[in-house]
């Protein structure tokens, strides 16, 4: 019961905040209308005569001095379609410019009753175009303005479709964005037309939509996205495993092989072995601390720590073995027995000879396992002492981790 008396009390207290309102909106207008009638009846019985008197000889008609012509307002009515005029009016009469020296003048009460009642006229015509911004004049976009636009559009700050438009000149205010100074001829629309081809040549084209880029080649746009995957990978390697290069006879060394840098990895997998063993942390939260790769991190883990004997090669096994056991300063060496192996297995081709006559066609190529193979054979007896035909092979070499 009390919960819908307090609906019912701010219902109410609404209601009556709008009835006041509107009663007040209705005074205010009954009050300017009663204002606009008192003006009226002053404007014919007593200010339209002081200006026949005293004004219209000299400001009337197409000769009108100082651009001031009377002869517009005969009516009250009249008036309010050149407040401009009355302002002009106002001013001279605030200067006691007018009427001139060498002409008949008003007494002192005269010029305060004219001066008076332009200043209530003025005032009310105020109030009566309050809110009315006046004419608006449809604008266009500075040139500041569609530049930001299309940057904001493609995401390419590199773009400036208005390079080769017209400086945007200043309205009377200083402001280039203003209706009044700006200009749309043939010739600025032919220059839209261009700039809106210019931005479509930096499209290209997606499975699933469009993209911009700051070029416009095919070969700048695979450099690029290039230049986004090694600096991708680039947060997780460091330069190094670089090799000599002969390019038609330009030599160089390429120094930025984006080598794994496998000993931080490990060294976080020492550091943080108990922790990660018991749950105190976790390897996204290791990764993120040590700006590793959080997957790789992971895959690196689990080689280390898995017990499938099924899955798990010789040299896995003792690997696993020796990290056990391993303190940080026992990484680099840890380091340097993968690296023995690794250089026995794989063998890294630049990535730019891949495809080409006589090169190779995959950048990391396996070994085939070690380089000098003895076959060993013996014979294999079964329980009945009888021979089988089955052979046993032992292949030794010196990849053997150390």
């Amino acid at each position: 019961m009390k919960i819908k008396c307090d609906v019912m009390r701010a219902v109410l207290i609404v209601g009556l905040a709008g009835l006041l309102f509107h009663c007040r909106a209705a005074g205010a207008i009954a009050q300017q209308v009663t204002e606009s009638a008192t003006l009226e009846r002053s404007f014919v019985d007593d200010v339209r005569p002081l200006l026949n008197r005293f004004c219209v000889e000299c400001h009337a008609g197409d000769d009108a001095e100082a651009e001031i012509d009377l002869g517009t307002s005969r009516a009250f009515a009249d008036l309010g379609s050149n407040p401009e005029l009355w302002l002009k009016v106002r001013e001279v009469l605030n200067n006691r410019q007018m009427p001139p020296d060498d002409a008949q003048q008003p007494t002192a009460t005269e010029l305060s009753q004219l001066n008076k009642w332009v200043h209530s006229w003025l005032k009310n015509a105020a109030q009566d175009q309050a809110g009315d911004p006046g004419p608006v004049i449809l604008r266009r976009l500075s040139n500041a303005e569609y530049n930001y636009t299309i940057q904001d559009l493609t995401g390419v700050d590199a773009l400036n479709p208005t390079r080769e438009f017209p400086v945007d000149g200043a309205a009377g205010e200083g402001f280039t964005n203003s209706g009044a100074a700006q200009g749309m001829s043939p010739a600025l629309v032919t220059k839209y037309l261009d700039a809106a081809r210019d931005v479509a040549r930096h499209a290209v084209l997606l499975p699933d939509g469009i993209r911009f880029s700051p070029f416009t080649s095919r070969r700048d746009h695979s450099d690029e996205l290039l230049a986004r995957i090694q600096d991708f990978y680039r947060r997780f390697t460091d330069d190094g495993g670089g090799m000599p290069v002969d390019l038609q006879g330009i030599k160089f060394d390429t120094n930025q092989g984006g080598l794994l840098p496998l000993a931080r990895y490990l060294q976080a997998t020492v550091e943080h072995r108990d922790d990660l063993a018991s749950g105190k942390t976790t390897l996204q939260e290791v990764a993120e601390e040590r700006s590793l790769n959080p997957q790789y991190l992971g895959r690196l883990w689990h080689a280390l720590t898995q017990h499938d004997s099924g899955s798990t090669s010789f040299w896995l096994s003792e690997l696993q073995t020796k990290w056990k056991a391993a303190s940080v300063d026992d990484v680099p060496a840890l380091v340097a027995g993968i690296e023995q192996i690794q250089k026995s297995l794989w063998r890294f081709n630049s990535v730019g000879q891949i495809g080409r006559f006589g090169g190779p066609w995959w950048a990391l190529v396996g070994l085939g396992g070690l380089g000098s193979v003895n076959d060993i054979r013996a014979l294999v007896l079964s329980p009945m002492g009888r021979i089988k035909g089955d052979s046993l092979y032992v292949t030794v070499g010196e990849a053997a981790y150390s």
